[in-house]
């Protein structure tokens, strides 16, 4: 009897070693498994805050990049100060431009004679090309740079009230004439997406004076500026017009 005690007292000697050598082993594995997800966690946190500074960054050099953008559009704009582009003159093979522009004056009411004009030429734009057909509807636009800037603004007063068509000019066939500011690539870009903008939300107006663009949602509401491609978000978020 006291021998089966003896083994008894062994066994359960044994067996709780063992227990507590699993009790130590899973310890040690969940103080193991703690300090890795503590360890990831610690990671994440870093990994978020450098990936908040990027974004950061990333939106500085964006804004950086912007302002550089607008900065140097209005530093090409204004050397444009004195010109006007002229859309919609059918272009002829041995046209005179000077008298051409003469007649584009007179139907303004704002005579100017070939001592206003420092230059004028055709120029292409994406619809056309250098190789422009007569009477094809292709014609290539025509740049004025006036010698003066306040006969160009005179132009472009008047333009903007009056409008006139090919057969005033001397044209068989009818078309309408636009007489506008010369716009700077980037400007002309972004006058066509406000443009765009314009038709999709069904607003009013959209044009560029003073070598800058704005959109109006109806005739009474505020004008807003557009001075990048960030800013048509603007046109979208503006109160409907009551």
């Amino acid at each position: 009897m006291a021998s089966e005690i003896d083994n008894l007292k062994r066994e359960l000697r044994k067996e709780i070693r063992e227990l507590k050598n699993s009790v130590e082993f899973v310890s040690k594995e969940y103080d193991k498994l703690k300090k890795e997800c503590l360890d990831v966690k610690t990671e994440n946190v870093a990994l978020k805050a450098s990936q908040e500074k990027m974004a950061q960054e990333l939106e500085c050099l964006r804004r950086t990049v912007r302002e550089s953008n607008m900065r140097l559009a209005a530093q090409e704009q204004y050397s444009r100060k004195k010109n006007v582009e002229i859309k919609g003159i059918p272009q002829e093979t041995h046209e005179n431009l000077v008298d051409v522009l003469a007649k584009v004056g007179a139907a303004l009411g704002v005579p100017f004679k070939d001592d206003d004009i420092e230059v004028c030429h055709r120029v292409p734009t994406r619809q056309n090309s250098t190789n422009a057909n007569e009477g094809d509807g292709s014609e290539q636009n025509i740049v004025i740079v006036f010698k003066h800037q306040t006969k160009r603004d005179a132009v472009m007063l008047k333009a903007r009230k009056i409008r006139i068509a090919t057969d005033e000019l001397g044209y068989a066939v009818k078309r309408p004439v636009y007489v506008n500011e010369h716009l700077c690539p980037q400007l002309k870009k972004l006058l066509g997406m406000t443009i765009a903008r314009k038709r999709e939300l069904n607003w009013r107006y959209a044009w560029a004076i003073g070598g800058k663009v704005y959109a109006r949602q109806a005739e009474k509401s505020p004008a807003i500026q557009i001075t990048c491609e960030a800013d048509l978000a603007k046109m979208r978020s503006a109160v409907p017009a009551t």
